[in-house]
């Protein structure tokens, strides 16, 4: 370990440096308040000419790029420099605003060294708020999600994201708009800023970065158990594997609680590791939620005897089960009324490794082929005997509401209307008119891509094989299909397929439909009973493209937005609403 007592500009503005939060770290948190004492302590600092000590900042050597630029993993601190960060921003664009150059005059309690430099907002820019990495530059601190791409927009003066990291934004503005203010002087902030000093912790390989880790988050916006636990299993792991473990396990949790956000964290979620831990550990009374995370390491060091990722999949599978507990009963019924909360032998309630697929199982009634089979009685099928003929070509008409619509197959024992997206000589590509069915894109939440998701199967083998007969089929025309990447959330569309049956990508959702009230889609029958997501009669549906993390796509709103951050792949109760193109 090396611990440097250094500047804070001297530390962020190190050339050729890059400052990266991991994916374990939480999102940038901070809100108003926090920003507004921080603006206190800088401005006092710049009028009395004192020192202040921000923060410790712990970090680790994340190597050099080719082109020479030295990266550092921030393990603690991060919040603070992303704050200075967007203050510096909004400085930047003070000065550009009203032509202000900062003169560094020599401070009395620094020594002298060089010669004080002077700063107008481009030399701002570029040694404090930039790095150029060979040909590409972009923002010395590199955050995750949403707070990334809003605060790259603002430090490189393009577009604000179609989605917006709101904090970054409205914390942008609180500056900006302070400087705007009566009496401001540029020189107090600035002063105030190179007197600010942290203490900065580089990590060596013999570190425990968790313990230091805890120690030394007793300032600024505290952290929760969650953001404990999802340090203390991740942190340990090499870059890629966090990456993957957070993807595939940690992030799916978040957004299961994803509309409980407020300043503290997400309740719900921090709740429901809470009553995971009092069921794995029927010994421990938790009643103060501010010892979860205390308990969770008395777990893990004294019981606990499997990986990391073998945790991570049990809480998911508990998360999910939690996040029911909250949507169908309002939080009151107690977690230990699921069917795998059982006792069994030892110190624990839950048998260990719930995965989700068991889970996915539990919660459903009836099987799919029971589903299925249910649907079809009274329907029949059958061809007249001899050889398979294509049948007729099915008729278009027009709807009350001016588009062409067609009648071709059956679901649930009923014939399916689709409604013409776009027209050829010979063929027609349609969508079905209303949601048919309530399918999971994927089993349970992995990894997944259109390619290789069990909705695409089942929409090419039991849907063909259900929906239409044999001389129904061979109109069906092959359809060469690209999912593309989703730029935003850096996630990936995966390989090219062709499919018979697929779903509108979110590119083509958006193109085929003139508005949101275009998408909106009613269910069948069949639908309901399968036990599809409506409100005001209106269906949640999905999309075959990406959604925020590789374990969700995205869905159609039963308001007809469109939701690009997506619902998890294992989730039940989204529609499926298919598209065929099909010979005339």
């Amino acid at each position: 370990m090396q611990i440097n007592q250094l500047w804070f500009l001297d530390f962020t503005g190190q050339p050729q440096v890059q400052f990266l939060v991991p994916r374990y770290q939480r999102v940038y948190s901070w809100l108003t308040v926090q920003c507004e004492e921080l603006w206190e302590d800088v401005m006092r600092c710049g009028r009395d000419q004192i020192s202040h000590f921000i923060s410790t900042t712990l970090y680790l050597d994340a190597g050099v790029s080719e082109n020479g630029v030295r990266r550092m993993d921030i393990i603690d601190g991060q919040q603070r420099i992303a704050s200075v960060t967007i203050l510096l921003t909004a400085l930047r664009d003070y000065m550009a605003e009203t032509g202000t150059v900062l003169e560094c005059e020599a401070l009395a309690n620094q020594e002298s060294g060089a010669a004080p430099h002077d700063y107008d907002p481009q030399a701002l820019h570029d040694r404090f708020l930039t790095v150029q990495d060979g040909d590409v530059v972009s923002p010395k601190i590199q955050l995750i999600g949403p707070d990334k791409t809003t605060l790259y927009a603002l430090v490189m003066r393009t577009p604000l994201p179609e989605r917006v990291s709101t904090r970054v934004k409205e914390n942008y503005e609180y500056f900006l708009g302070r400087m705007r203010e009566e009496g401001f002087d540029a020189r107090v902030l600035w002063n105030g800023l190179r007197e600010l000093l942290v203490i900065a912790t580089k990590l060596g390989e013999g570190d425990r970065p968790q313990a230091i880790f805890e120690s030394l988050n007793t300032k600024g916006l505290p952290l929760t158990a969650a953001d404990l636990i999802r340090n203390y299993l991740l942190v340990a792991e090499t870059q890629r594997e966090q990456q993957r473990l957070y993807t595939e396990y940690w992030q799916p949790m978040e957004m299961l609680f994803r509309d409980d956000s407020n300043s503290t964290g997400s309740l719900k979620f921090n709740t429901g590791l809470r009553m995971w831990l009092t069921i794995r550990c029927k010994r421990m009374c938790i009643s103060d939620r501010t010892r979860t995370f205390h308990y969770f390491k008395i777990y893990m060091n004294a019981l606990y005897d499997g990986t990391a990722e073998e945790l991570l999949d049990e809480l998911r599978s508990f998360c999910y089960l939690w996040s029911k507990n909250y949507e169908l009963n309002s939080g009151r019924a107690h977690c230990s009324k699921f069917a795998w909360a059982k006792k069994s032998k030892g110190n624990t309630l839950i048998p260990p490794m719930a995965r989700t697929s068991d889970i996915t199982r539990m919660l459903k009634t009836k099987t799919r082929e029971e589903t299925l089979l249910e649907a079809m009685k009274g329907q029949n099928r059958a061809e007249q005997g001899g050889e398979v003929q294509m049948c007729s070509a099915p008729g278009i008409s027009m709807s009350a509401a001016g588009y062409e619509t067609l009648e071709f197959g059956r679901w649930g024992g009923q014939p399916i209307v689709w409604r013409v997206l776009e027209r050829g000589e010979a063929w027609a590509l349609v969508i079905a008119e209303k949601v048919l069915d309530s399918v999971p894109y994927h089993s349970h939440y992995i990894f997944t891509t259109w390619a290789d998701c069990f909705l695409r199967d089942w929409a090419n083998d039991t849907f063909v094989a259900q929906a239409f007969s044999a001389g129904e089929a061979l109109r069906l025309m092959d359809n060469e299909i690209h999912t593309a990447d989703d730029g935003f959330w850096e996630t990936m569309g995966g390989p090219d397929c062709n499919d018979r049956v697929f779903l509108l990508s979110k590119e083509e959702a958006a193109r085929y439909f003139a508005d949101a009230s275009e998408r909106m889609a009613q269910p069948t029958e069949h639908a309901l009973l399968s036990g599809v997501y409506v409100e005001d009669g209106y269906c949640l549906w999905w999309l075959r493209s990406p959604g925020h993390g590789q374990g969700f796509a995205s869905t159609v709103w039963p308001v007809g937005g469109l939701d690009t951050a997506g619902s998890g792949v294992g989730r039940p109760g989204v529609g499926f609403r298919p598209v065929i193109r099909v010979r005339l």
